[in-house]
């Protein structure tokens, strides 16, 4: 992954603007109209860090840029980019655990929270060597789950959960 560091010191409260507006047109997709005043075009990035200091003399700014894994642009690089294993399993332990409390309580669960263990359950089955074979049963579980929570469907939304435990627990139980 390749990256960048830049630092200005010295800044008045017009060039931080400008500077601001700058990098919010380019993630726009415009092009600013008074031509580059700062080296940094944001582009396709993984990773984009300012810091601000206010100081006797002006503003200092340090932006530090981390653009797209390998040089392959922002869509692609995420594709490729591996989840820490780790922290992956245990956001989805969480999610898991509020889902599973809230079907029980007869109450279907919050959409982002729902939207999370989707996304990281996609994330999950693209771990190798952690359960391969369960991987396209548990997807397809996963389907069918969101179906009937999009359908706003509880007793459908707690059939489909009892599939992914019983998937999950089968999985770790020969992988744990």
């Amino acid at each position: 992954m390749s990256g960048s560091k830049i630092s200005y010191e010295g800044m008045t409260k017009n060039q931080v603007s400008q500077f601001l507006r700058e990098i919010a047109d380019r993630l726009e997709g415009k092009t600013p109209e008074e031509g580059l005043q700062f080296d940094v075009d944001p582009g396709d990035f993984l990773k984009l860090q300012i810091k601000m200091k206010k100081e006797l003399c002006g503003f200092s700014m340090s932006i530090k840029l981390k653009e797209g894994y390998e040089g392959l642009p922002l869509e692609e690089s995420l594709k490729n980019r591996r989840p820490k294993y780790k922290k992956l399993k245990k956001n989805m332990k969480i999610t898991f655990r509020e889902i599973s409390n809230n079907l029980i309580n007869n109450i279907l669960p919050n959409d982002s929270i729902v939207s999370l263990f989707l996304t990281d359950s996609k994330l999950m089955i693209t771990c190798f060597d952690k359960g391969d074979e369960y991987y396209e049963e548990y997807s397809n579980a996963c389907e069918k789950f969101r179906l009937a929570f999009e359908a706003k469907e509880i007793e459908a939304c707690k059939i489909a959960f009892a599939e992914l435990t019983q998937i999950k627990t089968k999985c770790h139980k020969q992988y744990k």
